[in-house]
C-alpha cells in the first residue's frame, strides 16, 4: 500500500535550481541527513529526504538483567515536485516535520507550503480518463450534513457496484461535504484507490501504473 498527499508549494526559483540545491545538501553518513535526487526532468523532480538516527533501546533479558541495545535507523521521505507548483509527499511518516523544516532551509525560508482541498467528483472523473481497467466507485463518505439545530451527520454509502447514484438519490436536497471516495480497479485481484478531499490518496497495492494515474489526475484545487 502507498499513501500520497499533495500540497500547494510556491518555490522561489526554478526546478533546475532546486535540484542543484538538493544535490548540494546530499545525504551522507557524516551529516546524518540530506537528500538523494532520484530523477529530474524539465517539469518534474523526484527525490528522497533521508535521516540517519542512532536509537537506544533498553531490553530485559530472561534473567531480569537490563541490556542497552544500540542500533542505527534510517527514515526516508519520498517526494516529488512539479513545475505546476504541487508538492507530493509519498508515504509520509515520522520524519515529515523535519523534512519540511529542511526544505525551508534549502530554499532560504522562501518556500510557501499550503494545504489543498479537492473536488472529489472532479478527481474521480479525471482518474477514469487514466485508467484502462474496469473500475467503479464502491464507497462515498459525506460528512457535516445538517440534520437540525446544532446537529450534523455523516453518511457512508458502500456496495459491490457503483454507489454514486444511490448516494445522490438518498441525499436529495441534503447538503454536506464529500470527504472520501473509494474506487475499485480491476477484477478478481482488484486494487482499491481511496481519494480524500484533503488532497490525499491511498493505493492498496504497490503499483506504479495506478500511482501514476492518481498523480496525473490530481485536479486544479483550492485552499
Amino acid at each position: 500500500m502507498t499513501r500520497h498527499r499533495w500540497y500547494r508549494a510556491t518555490w522561489p526559483f526554478a526546478l533546475e535550481t532546486l535540484a542543484k540545491r538538493l544535490r548540494a545538501a546530499e545525504f551522507s553518513y557524516s551529516s546524518g541527513e540530506g537528500y538523494i535526487v532520484d530523477r529530474w526532468r524539465k517539469d518534474t523532480l523526484e527525490a528522497r529526504y533521508v535521516q540517519k538516527l542512532e536509537v537506544e533501546e533498553e531490553l530485559v533479558d530472561p534473567f531480569g538483567e537490563r541490556i542497552l541495545n544500540r542500533r542505527t535507523a534510517f527514515y526516508e521521505t519520498r517526494f516529488a515536485v512539479t513545475q505546476g507548483g504541487l508538492l507530493e509527499v509519498i508515504d509520509p511518516g515520522r520524519g515529515t516535520q523535519r523534512f519540511v523544516s529542511s526544505l525551508l532551509e534549502v530554499t532560504d525560508f522562501s518556500l510557501v507550503i499550503e494545504p489543498l482541498r479537492i473536488d472529489l467528483d472532479e478527481w474521480t472523473r479525471r482518474l477514469s480518463d487514466h485508467l484502462d481497467a474496469p473500475h467503479f466507485v464502491s464507497l462515498v463518505q459525506i460528512a457535516k450534513v445538517p440534520l437540525g439545530p446544532g446537529i450534523s451527520g455523516k453518511f457512508v454509502f458502500e456496495g459491490p457496484e457503483d454507489v454514486r447514484r444511490v448516494a445522490s438519490e438518498f441525499m436529495g436536497r441534503l447538503k454536506g461535504e464529500q470527504q472520501k471516495l473509494q474506487v475499485v480497479v480491476g477484477g478478481e485481484q482488484a486494487a482499491i484507490i481511496t481519494l480524500s478531499a484533503n488532497a490525499s490518496a491511498r493505493v492498496s497495492r504497490d503499483n506504479d501504473t495506478l500511482a501514476a494515474a492518481v498523480r496525473k489526475s490530481v485536479p486544479p484545487s483550492r485552499i
